[in-house]
């Protein structure tokens, strides 16, 4: 039997960005179970779905980039994905001006 997987730190900033984009309308899915590079949330509106990874601004260097997993999750998917820092950048690439 494999050994249970491990879940994967939420960024301190995840909270806000998910309650952000909800309070505008926006549908959010958590597939963090997927694993493999999947990014954090995926974010729908208006018929447009988008994979969304999101890094904490107040990390440095790598940490503030995508894992190579998650780049390559990222590439191979034939739809759209964003790595975002903040609920502005969310909202942004979600169509939604303040």
């Amino acid at each position: 039997m494999p050994a249970p997987r491990h879940r994967a730190k939420k960024d301190h900033n995840q909270a806000e960005i998910v309650d952000g984009l909800r309070k505008c309308g926006v549908a959010v899915l958590d597939p963090s179970a997927v694993g493999g590079g999947c990014p954090d949330i995926a974010a729908s509106r208006r018929g447009r779905t988008v994979f969304i990874e999101i890094k904490n601004p107040e990390r440095s260097g790598k940490q503030r980039k995508p894992m190579e997993n998650q780049t390559a999750w990222m590439n191979s998917w034939q739809g759209e994905t964003a790595c975002v820092e903040s609920l502005d950048e969310a909202l942004s690439v979600m169509g939604i001006g303040k």
